[in-house]
């Protein structure tokens, strides 16, 4: 069951996205089933019978050079790198308190003056029935919330933290970059893990669970399921808690 913090914890970062410098997309294709992203982007997911897709910023104009485009019922959301956002604007970043808050909350900066130093930040906001399968091959922090529902495929190809709460009775998680998936509170029966990069993964499996470690890394598996398959030719570890 998803704490009451965390149901309003989702409704205070779309709150404060909004008070962000941001660009609305057209929504006529939605909901959406498969997303590719790619750059340096943060992605929020909360279910929600309105569609809406929304591309925020923490300095103006920044939301405006994210792409976004469909391809054979793919929507591939591209961005700047930390590098460009940087090379093209040389300023520190401008923005409400309210938004800095949000920042913070999503990507742990400690202080004001430690997120000045970091580049400008782009933060794409999704709302929908359901959420997608999504592949990150930029850099950057997925967090989906509150998910009720039968199947999603998630793979970190880049330098991704992917943060997953909710009920899946199928699951699929891939690490082929270096990344991380924090799901302690993401419940599924069944789970396909991978790590063919570098990473860990944390999640609660109550039926089946197959493992694979061909990289280097950690996978954690909660839940006492009943059927446990692992294969490591690899570095690294499985483990039942």
């Amino acid at each position: 069951m998803i704490s009451n913090n965390c149901l309003k914890n989702t409704r205070r970062l779309w709150d404060q996205i909004d008070r962000m410098e941001r660009s609305e997309r057209s929504v006529s294709l939605m909901p959406f089933t498969n997303i590719v992203m790619d750059g340096s982007i943060d992605l929020v997911f909360a279910p929600c019978v309105e569609n809406r897709l929304v591309v925020a910023s923490s300095s103006m104009g920044t939301a405006e050079r994210v792409m976004t485009r469909m391809s054979d019922g793919v929507l591939y959301i591209d961005g700047p790198n930390d590098g460009d956002i940087v090379g093209a604007r040389k300023e520190k970043c401008s923005i409400r308190s309210s938004a800095l808050a949000f920042l913070r909350a999503m990507l742990g900066f400690a202080s004001v003056d430690q997120f000045h130093k970091a580049p400008c930040k782009i933060v794409v906001g999704l709302s929908q029935e359901y959420a997608p399968n999504i592949i990150h091959k930029g850099v950057g922090k997925v967090s989906l919330s509150r998910l009720h529902q039968s199947d999603i495929d998630l793979e970190a190809a880049g330098a991704v933290t992917f943060e997953v709460d909710g009920v899946v009775q199928d699951l699929q998680l891939v690490i082929s970059g270096t990344g991380a998936f924090e799901c302690e509170d993401l419940s599924t029966s069944k789970a396909s893990l991978m790590i063919d990069g570098t990473g860990s993964i944390k999640v609660e499996a109550l039926d089946r669970v197959r493992s694979h470690i061909s990289g280097t890394g950690s996978i954690i598996v909660s839940g006492q399921p009943a059927m446990k398959a692992k294969t490591i030719s690899g570095t690294g570890q499985v483990r039942y808690t």
